[in-house]
């Protein structure tokens, strides 16, 4: 593996220094077709191929038979018109390197604002990945805790337990926040765990490869689910005070360099205009069922035994004239007592009959 980098760092060298060969080839063309005396430019040619290095055959770049070709292109032949240059036009369209004296003059570069480190292995990393965005199974998760026992002369490492005093003064919500915090601990105690055992397999001088990656592979995969468990419970306090109407739409989004996702706006766009759709429908339906009631109510359906409304007539006069009380001449009209009679006048004493 040594070897292997080493040249490859040195055949990146090397086609580094070719580059910058061929532009100033390219610069000193210009120089010789702008300049009238050919002699003196073929002159100076060799005291730029002169620091070319010698390499041994394994490490020569397959780009130094380009060179080649460019050298043999410098050297103006009878055709070749004074004034005329004879530059490729694809070497203008390529950037020009600078050298680092020009770049220390120009200041240092800007920096990314993350700074990130060397790939790792493409099984690990997909892996990696799956569980940070997934979290591990029940199945899977279980026996690597059971697998892993805390260290007799290290018990630190397991999550204290909450007295029961502070328990009982404490509402059950924070009560249930510290269990929830207490069984994260307990998790990163395990990966410890695992780490702990290949420390000692180290010490001992242990070289088998699976026996070391075994332990080391458990432990990153307990850290990577206790990271995929803190980014559900960062989305959990977030969504909590968030309208209900739109925390379904926040849990089916997926973490990625954001914590709900970077299309978390049109998402939320498409939630809200699915809503006002849906809210539209119901107003249409509101009115449609108002609309179908009151035609219910002015053209009801009659059953067989339905009498309909009492219709009122006119009293007839010759019923009026036999003396019918008035209250009784229609179906429909409710019967009314008739007023009573008044008292009887009392009789004058002169028409008083006596006996004797």
């Amino acid at each position: 593996m040594g070897n292997k980098r080493k040249r490859e760092e040195e055949e990146a060298r090397i086609t580094k220094k070719i580059k910058k060969l061929e532009r100033k080839l390219q610069r000193r063309k210009r120089i010789i077709s702008s300049s009238s005396d050919d002699g003196r430019g073929l002159l100076d040619m060799p005291s730029l191929i002169a620091p070319i290095p010698q390499t041994s055959s394994h490490e020569i770049d397959p780009k130094e038979s380009t060179l080649n070709l460019d050298l043999n292109l410098a050297e103006p032949g009878p055709s070749a018109a004074p004034g005329i240059s004879t530059t490729n036009t694809s070497n203008h369209e390529e950037e020009v390197e600078l050298d680092e004296d020009i770049l220390k003059i120009l200041g240092e570069a800007p920096q990314p604002d993350l700074a990130l480190g060397k790939d790792i292995h493409k099984h690990i990393a997909s892996r990696w990945q799956d569980i940070l965005l997934k979290g591990l199974s029940k199945e899977t998760k279980e026996p690597i805790m059971k697998k892993y026992l805390i260290p007799a002369n290290c018990k630190l490492l397991i999550a204290p337990l909450l007295n029961p005093e502070a328990k009982t003064a404490v509402p059950d919500v924070l009560a249930k926040r510290d269990t929830t915090i207490m069984q994260k601990q307990n998790q990163i105690g395990v990966a410890l765990a695992a780490l702990s055992q290949v420390t000692e397999l180290i010490l001992q001088n242990e070289t088998s490869k699976q026996v070391l990656l075994q332990p080391l592979s458990d432990a990153c995969r307990i850290l990577c689910d206790s990271h995929n468990i803190e980014t559900k419970t960062r989305r959990s306090i977030l969504m909590s005070s968030i309208n209900t109407s739109l925390r379904d739409t926040l849990a089916s989004t997926d973490r990625d360099k954001y914590l709900f996702g970077e299309d978390l706006a049109e998402k939320l766009k498409t939630a809200k205009t699915v809503q006002k759709t849906g809210e539209s429908l119901l107003k249409t339906n509101a009115v449609a069922s108002s609309s179908k009631n009151s035609n219910a109510k002015g053209n009801p359906k009659r059953n067989l035994n339905f009498r309909g409304p009492i219709q009122r007539r006119p009293p007839n006069r010759a019923e009026s004239s036999r003396g019918r009380p008035p209250g009784r001449q229609t179906r429909g009209t409710t019967y009314s007592r008739p007023p009573p009679p008044p008292p009887p006048r009392a009789s004058s004493p002169s028409k008083r009959n006596y006996r004797r």
